[in-house]
């Protein structure tokens, strides 16, 4: 069976048949409208001549177990990224985690291993570190030349927001601070509480 006829009655947008042997996507409320992933990537995939495609998958908070499951189940799955709001609410539903994706409790990247599990990873801290520290193409120096010492406000406290606060603590070190503001505050503390322990 496709994959797209795998996944067809977990998702509520429309799938194209899908006949390439590696298939990626990304999963969130609507990705079919505003997710940029499968415009990047298929140009990639189109660039380099491989048999490969990367598809939007809108899905309903209900139907994430449903998907998770018929994902697992097809093997030409390599892997999709995962938008808000769905980087928590995954979690419990995956294989494994890596280490720093078990320490922040949201993922935004899923894989597949060799032997078909499915592992979670959180690669949303790493990018903003490196958008801050490291020097970008075509720019003649990095944002910053480090965060040891600094002070941080963060302004959300989301699946990413998460992310990006456990790699924050980690590089401001202990003369650093982080500040985190988000509208629901119990999640700010939470977030806050989770950094500590």
């Amino acid at each position: 069976m496709r994959v797209d006829e795998r996944l067809r009655p977990h998702v509520t947008n429309t799938l194209a048949p899908v006949t390439a042997s590696l298939v990626t996507g990304i999963i969130g409320e609507e990705p079919s409208k505003f997710a940029r992933t499968p415009i990047l990537w298929n140009a990639v995939f189109r660039e380099f001549r491989w048999d490969a495609v990367c598809v939007p998958w809108d899905l309903q908070l209900d139907q994430l177990p449903g998907f998770i499951r018929a994902a697992r189940d097809a093997p030409d799955i390599a892997g999709f990224s995962v938008a808000v709001p769905y980087k928590v609410a995954v979690v419990p539903l995956l294989d494994g985690l890596d280490p720093m994706a078990r320490q922040i409790g949201a993922v935004n990247t899923v894989a597949r291993t060799p032997d078909g599990r499915l592992v979670g990873y959180n690669t949303d801290g790493q990018g903003a570190i490196d958008a801050l520290t490291r020097k970008l193409p075509g720019l003649d120096h990095a944002f910053l030349d480090g965060l040891t010492g600094l002070r941080v406000l963060l302004i959300g406290s989301g699946g990413a927001g998460r992310g990006v606060a456990f790699y924050l603590a980690s590089h401001l070190g202990p003369a650093g601070e982080l500040c985190i503001i988000n509208r629901d505050v119990d999640k700010a503390r939470n977030l806050e509480q989770a950094l500590r322990d």
